[in-house]
């Protein structure tokens, strides 16, 4: 399965370096934390209060979630940085993965680079507003200090300008706004059955997403990253060793009864609750 991406307004610079650079990074975004026991206990309590555990996960694993069959819906995102505004680009994913919602990301970033006399230094993202500037000042191939030759930033490279540019040794750090795509990906993995209510153990570690695009000599070119699967979606598509992964809590409801619960965290399951007396707190 594969998309296309989608046109996003740039802040252009004067001028454009000859010839056209045409790249693609992938960058995969982080994902949600382990659940902790404040995270259970939230789930037995929305199950007490009569919410379904099966459609509930701990809201500290944002990754996934139990749909209503017994589906693991697990939502991931690629981090997309074309090198130029007007570059287009697919996804290809494998057919077990939905694509998302798409939108424009604009981060603060800052890249640190080794000039070695060479005239141009790539970015890994596009970048707007970007100040290039030598950090520790500039030396020749000699290791002599010399001024450092103006530096002049074009989307996702910085152009060492000037005659001394061949010569120029030093660390560059170009600052601004880098600019892509934040592409979402919904991955949903069948891990109760309906039918038998078995549940089947999961080992997923991660997603491969790759990008395609065409390069400046007319040639398709390929950039490729596995996204991980979060720890806390991993515990989730696990079988839990005994089977039944139980969990037992207290939960006081709005009219401040309090209910002992059980829950499976294997596969969503609120498997009982009752009524406690006061006494037996």
């Amino acid at each position: 399965m594969s998309y296309a991406s989608l046109p996003i307004p740039f802040e252009a610079t004067e001028r454009a370096a000859d010839p056209p650079d045409l790249r693609v990074r992938l960058e995969a975004e982080g994902g949600g934390n382990r659940p902790t026991l404040t995270d259970i206990d939230q789930m037995l309590a929305r199950a007490a209060v009569g919410m379904s555990a099966r459609t509930v996960l701990a809201e500290g694993c944002a990754a996934a979630k139990f749909g209503k069959d017994g589906t693991v819906i697990v939502t991931l995102a690629v981090l997309v940085w074309p090198s130029r505004a007007d570059l287009r680009y697919t996804l290809d994913l494998p057919p077990e993965v939905t694509p998302g919602a798409v939108e424009v990301i604009r981060e603060e970033r800052a890249h640190k680079a080794w000039a070695a006399g060479g005239g141009v230094i790539e970015l890994p993202w596009r970048m707007e507003r970007a100040a290039p500037a030598w950090a520790y000042g500039c030396w020749d191939e000699r290791s002599r200090s010399i001024p450092g030759p103006p530096l002049r930033h074009d989307q996702a490279r910085v152009i060492i300008e000037g005659e001394r540019a061949g010569d120029a040794h030093g660390i560059v750090v170009a600052r601004g706004v880098a600019v892509g795509f934040r592409h979402e990906l919904v991955l949903g993995i069948g891990k109760v059955d309906a039918d038998t209510g078995a549940v089947s153990s999961i080992d997923i570690e991660s997603v491969p997403v790759s990008a395609v695009w065409t390069n400046a000599d007319g040639e398709d070119e390929t950039a490729e990253i596995d996204i991980p699967i979060p720890e806390c979606a991993k515990d989730l598509l696990a079988e839990c060793p005994d089977g039944t992964g139980e969990f037992f809590g207290r939960v006081r409801d709005a009219k401040d009864d309090v209910y002992e619960v059980a829950y499976n965290a294997c596969d969503g399951r609120m498997l009982a609750y009752r009524k406690v007396e006061a006494e037996d707190e």
